[in-house]
């Protein structure tokens, strides 16, 4: 990282704690989302061995990170001893309390979602200038639909992703296809 790329530090702070803001929101009333639970089930059984999510109205690379996810805190505990056996990670642990993954969840999609933040940044750098990089990273740090109000910030996890994925590859585009920029 450059010294002219870490003015986007103070941005991508406000970006990540924006996101991270109220993540508890409902736990350990875990219903009040209930789209949550259908994100969890899916990347769970992707865990269990069938790669199909068997799930198509959202985009499926959000189950599939999940389902990483899940796979190493389920290594970290295996190793630490709070598990004897991986499959007592989703089995005892969803349906006892299924905050940790509710939270998991939450925690990928406020991640991925402050790494959009980085990739406008990239994308405004590569199609206009330096100001532009600062200002278009700022705006979709702080940009209420992405960010959402307080406590509803992670009512679509998959958004993040798609978004990210989005504006990633608007950036390693071609630059002389931008005439409509």
């Amino acid at each position: 990282m450059t010294r002219s790329d870490k003015s986007i530090l103070p941005i991508l702070g406000i970006a990540l704690v924006l996101r991270f803001w109220a993540i508890d929101f409902g736990l350990p009333l875990d219903l009040l989302r209930p789209d949550e639970h259908r994100f969890i089930t899916v990347s769970l059984r992707i865990l269990s061995g069938d790669f199909n999510p068997h799930f198509f109205i959202y985009t499926s690379l959000y189950f599939y990170l999940l389902a990483g996810l899940f796979s190493l805190v389920a290594l970290f505990q295996w190793m630490s001893g709070s598990i004897e056996f991986m499959w007592q990670f989703a089995a005892q642990g969803y349906f006892v309390d299924p905050s940790p993954f509710i939270l998991t969840a939450r925690s990928l999609s406020a991640l991925v979602g402050t790494s959009t933040v980085l990739a406008v940044y990239f994308a405004g750098r590569a199609a206009y200038d330096r100001s532009a990089d600062l200002i278009a990273a700022l705006l979709s740090a702080i940009a209420p639909l992405c960010v959402r109000a307080r406590g509803t910030l992670h009512f679509r996890r998959h958004s993040p992703p798609r978004l990210s994925g989005d504006v990633t590859c608007f950036h390693v585009s071609p630059t002389e296809n931008r005439d409509f920029i």
